[in-house]
């Protein structure tokens, strides 16, 4: 494994770890900020903040500990691409949101939690790609590469 998937992985992991403890913790700011976002019907944001906290705990957590880390590193960017396509939405639209993509512990405008996730994003892209150019799926009769 090269220097810079382990710092992917690490980097990334860690992030996504953080920003579901700190959302966990407090589930109802966290609807609340998704309700700001003004994307999903109401009756979809309980579940949504009760649901988005500990996938990012179990993505961040396979990644940090090397459990399933092409499937985790692919949920990351699945999440992180929601990041950037919802906060861009409310960019878009003139909506003043706070991210709440790391609960109350970082608050940021919307640019600056725009790069952020943007960043994270490219990060997790980067290490998807990496992970599946390093170690290729294999056919299980013959041992080679799948085509």
């Amino acid at each position: 494994m090269s220097l810079l998937v382990l710092l992917l992985r690490l980097g990334v992991g860690a992030a996504l770890l953080f920003a579901g403890v700190t959302k966990l913790l407090d589930p109802a700011a966290f609807a609340t900020a998704l309700e700001r976002y003004q994307l999903f019907p109401s009756w979809a944001l309980a579940p949504l903040a009760h649901l988005l906290p500990p996938l990012e705990l179990l993505t961040g957590a396979g990644l940090l500990l090397n459990r399933l880390p092409r499937g985790a590193a692919g949920l990351a960017t699945a999440l992180s691409a929601g990041f950037v396509l919802s906060l861009g939405s409310a960019w878009a639209r003139g909506l003043d949101v706070d991210c709440g993509c790391f609960g109350a512990a970082l608050t940021s405008n919307v640019p600056f939690a725009l790069a952020r996730a943007g960043g994270l994003l490219g990060a997790s892209a980067l290490l998807l790609f990496r992970l599946t150019r390093a170690d290729p799926p294999r056919d299980v009769d013959s041992g080679r590469p799948a085509a």
